[in-house]
């Protein structure tokens, strides 16, 4: 999440003074500490009220999710690669809304990206993140190394083509990118991480 934005959230529902943002971001940087611990750390907020006051702020619902299994069937709504990327934990079905959880809730193009990827309305809920991570690693893994399986999960095999010299033209990528919805933009992305992962 973006620190300054989480931070003017907190300003807005009267949790800090605009005069501390630069004390929190200090101690941020100094520390290495995330907005969520400042702010726990100078006594603003518990962890439970921080996480209260994001749900409130994007009027829905704070979940715990510390006992929580996601079932199969509402997993597979969301294809691995797509959930790791977006951060995106699927966990319910109600009618034709898929409610998922965010690593990044604040994130409104997510929640936009995804229900064009899965051809579903997306309803947000609240939960702490690193619930969400954990639960993303135990249910799809923390990792994929084969990026082509990724574009398989999302129905657009072979959207990027390779040849022996190497990758497509970016050129090319870009114009798919820029021809098609949330897929190409997808593409687009995944493109750009196996170059630079083949540049290392």
């Amino acid at each position: 999440m973006n620190a300054k934005q989480v931070l003017e959230i907190m300003v807005e529902r009267g949790v800090v003074e605009e005069s501390q943002i630069e004390d929190i971001l200090t101690e941020m940087s100094n520390a290495g500490k995330s907005v969520v611990q400042a702010l726990v750390d100078f006594e603003f907020v518990s962890e439970d009220q921080f996480w209260q006051h994001i749900a409130e702020h994007l009027g829905t619902d704070l979940v715990d999710l510390k006992t929580f299994e996601p079932p199969p069937e509402v997993l597979r709504l969301i294809p691995a690669g797509l959930a790791r990327l977006h951060g995106a934990l699927p966990v319910g079905l109600t009618g034709d809304a898929v409610t998922i959880c965010l690593t990044d809730p604040l994130n409104v193009q997510i929640a936009e990206d995804l229900r064009f990827a899965i051809e579903k309305n997306v309803h947000v809920v609240v939960a702490p993140v690193y619930q969400v991570e954990e639960l993303l690693k135990k249910s799809y893994g923390a990792d994929t190394d084969n990026m082509g399986d990724i574009l398989k999960e999302l129905g657009e095999e072979g959207e990027i083509s390779f040849s022996e010299g190497g990758p497509a033209d970016m050129q090319s990528v870009e114009n798919e990118a820029n021809a098609a919805p949330i897929i190409r933009y997808v593409d687009l992305i995944m493109y750009q991480a196996i170059r630079d992962r083949a540049s290392d």
